[in-house]
């Protein structure tokens, strides 16, 4: 018997490699094949480098921004365009707004000021599972515009939900550890994407938008509809989770907060920097100041000032994901240069054209597809490269700004319907070390998500419509 299972068990990774490398081999036609009519040979094996990306971040290989440096310096080496094209954003503003945010984030974590903040947060409510939770949502929308790294947040708030649950003795994959787990995910990471100082992912949006261009209020006054309207209505089924329970009745035993005395220099100093850096990030565009400028600048205040030494700026800039970011807009900057986008937009017009024209129905329709497609593409950036490359033109040409195509997908590309497809779950078990819950606890209320964001989505369409993202 136990020779019989570890047959199959080897045939079964065999077949699993056959499988990978098939895959591998099958964006390689690309380079060989008869250029498609409306395509030039550049654009081929853009193609071919480009679905090759894909596959391989499906696959896990190597790490995604590894991933992304290869494939540029592989589209230089079959054609598709100098290396000062193919590269060109890494010495553009683009690269250095990017530094800028995650230099500003790294020096306001390290200062010590976010765990004086969250911790005065959760003085503040009742020691029962409605006033924790409470806490936990609040903390996570605090946190949710000042750091963009998942992790991070995920951390900071981990940290308080496991010891309420140790403390309070609520058991693994109890309705008070799934409630406490749902508060920490829903408010620390998804509502950071309302943001666009809160994800990296935000940032790439930010990026690929070019009309009309956004800053931190334009692109929250769009978003603002979708956030407030996720937050209330998953804190409501939170709370209900507890009706008739004895929720409301007051615990006297919390050890939750600290005494972490008086603020530090770096404290005082981050909370100076925070303010100007908030300010001038939603007020710079009627100022005329950039706001890769407030970045940078906010970043070498910290390194001036000694929050952030030469060896933090080192190791505590996600410098991968600087990486990862720059080079998928890099791959989207070129999709437009090789008129991709514009083939596309004619080959699938006779198909896209009924459902592009139709607002309310195109939603839906987008929705299900980026379901779908996420099922097997593990990365988010992928699967949205993948549909601003399938409706940008097409969308553009009925009044639909490339923003509402890149949103809904990064939005609904958070579902955890499949328990591989999602890093922020994969982060927030990380970070509560698998204490809170199992899985199988938070598979359903990914649906309900999918569900309620299609709902605000038809519902932000008058938004929209004001703000110019629809004409």
């Amino acid at each position: 018997m136990f020779k019989i299972e570890n047959s199959n068990y080897r045939w079964g990774k065999i077949l699993k490699l056959v499988l990978k490398i098939f895959l591998c081999l099958l964006p390689c036609l690309f380079f060989v094949i008869p250029t498609f009519p409306g395509l030039s040979r550049p654009a081929m094996n853009f193609l071919g480098v480009f679905l090759l990306i894909i596959v391989f971040m499906m696959i896990h290989f190597v790490a995604d921004y590894v991933v992304i440096i290869l494939g540029l310096m592989l589209m230089v080496v079959v054609g598709v365009g100098k290396f000062s094209e193919v590269f060109s954003l890494f010495g553009d503003t683009f690269f250095w707004n990017l530094l800028g945010i995650f230099g500003f984030s790294a020096g306001v974590i390290n200062s010590g000021v976010l765990n004086r903040l969250t911790n005065k947060v959760f003085s503040i409510f009742p020691d029962t599972i409605n006033g924790q939770v409470t806490a936990i949502f609040i903390t996570g929308l605090v946190l949710s515009p000042l750091i963009p790294s998942v992790t991070a947040k995920m951390t900071l708030l981990a940290s308080f939900a496991v010891v309420i649950a140790k403390e309070y003795g609520y058991q693994k994959s109890s309705k008070e550890s799934i409630a406490l787990y749902l508060a920490m995910y829903i408010s620390g990471y998804i509502a950071g994407l309302a943001f666009s100082t809160g994800g990296t992912s935000a940032a790439i949006i930010i990026g690929m938008v070019t009309s009309p261009k956004l800053n931190f209020g334009s692109y929250l006054a769009n978003t603002a509809p979708w956030l407030i309207l996720i937050v209330g209505v998953f804190y409501v089924i939170l709370l209900r989770m507890f009706k008739g329970d004895q929720a409301g009745q007051q615990v006297t035993n919390s050890r939750r907060t600290k005494d972490l005395g008086k603020m530090t220099k770096n404290e005082k100093f981050a909370v100076v920097v925070l303010i100007f850096s908030l300010f001038f990030w939603i007020f710079g565009p009627l100022l005329n100041v950039p706001s890769y400028l407030v970045g940078i600048v906010a970043l070498c205040a910290f390194l001036v000032q000694g929050t952030l030494s030469t060896k933090e700026f080192k190791s505590k800039i996600s410098w991968d994901m600087i990486i990862l970011i720059t080079g998928f807009m890099s791959t989207a900057k070129l999709l437009t240069f090789l008129h991709i986008d514009t083939w596309l937009a004619k080959t699938l017009a006779p198909t896209l054209g009924p459902i592009v024209n139709n607002i309310f129905i195109f939603i839906p329709v987008l929705c299900l597809l980026v379901v779908i497609v996420r099922t097997f593409v593990v990365s988010e950036v992928a699967c949205m490269s993948i549909f601003y490359a399938i409706f940008a033109k097409s969308c553009a040409q009925a009044g639909i700004s490339s923003f509402i195509i890149l949103f809904i997908t990064l939005i609904i590309s958070q579902t955890w319907h499949m328990s591989y497809n999602q890093m922020g779950i994969d982060a927030a078990e990380a970070a509560t070390d698998n204490y809170l819950i199992e899985y199988k606890d938070v598979r359903k209320y990914s649906f309900m998500y999918i569900g309620i964001c299609m709902i605000i989505f038809e519902l932000s369409v008058p938004i929209w419509q004001l703000t110019g993202l629809l004409k």
